[in-house]
């Protein structure tokens, strides 16, 4: 093989090798992402990877500021946060109690919402 082929070859080989990482990269970060998310909403206002939409804040960094235990009851009555009054006032539509969700799939939600960075 000339050079010239050896570093095509070589391109070929990296680019195929950086494909692939590309693929499972994105798949773990898609998997990771619990399905709850997608079935409750959260990202029709929260925006894709929860990071802030129109419609709601981020929730990525939470975990500086909230315990789970907090996280878990925001969600279950956000009503019951002093910071309630101030998210109705700065989006038009505020979060809903979730009530009807088990401690079991609270606990999923702000285990995933405390894991976003």
């Amino acid at each position: 093989m000339t050079k010239a082929q050896l570093w095509i070859a070589a391109f070929v080989g990296l680019f195929i090798i950086l494909f692939l990482l590309q693929k499972v990269t994105s798949e773990s970060i898609a998997s990771s992402t619990p399905p709850l998310v997608e079935e409750l909403g959260c990202i029709s206002c929260h925006g894709q990877g929860l990071n802030g939409g129109g419609g709601a804040p981020s929730l990525v960094g939470l975990s500086s500021v909230y315990k789970k235990e907090q996280i878990m009851q925001y969600i279950k009555n956000p009503e019951s946060s002093p910071r309630f009054a101030e998210f109705k006032t700065k989006y038009p539509n505020p979060m809903r109690p979730f009530k009807e969700l088990d401690d079991e799939k609270l606990g999923i939600l702000a285990d995933y919402i405390l894991s976003l960075k």
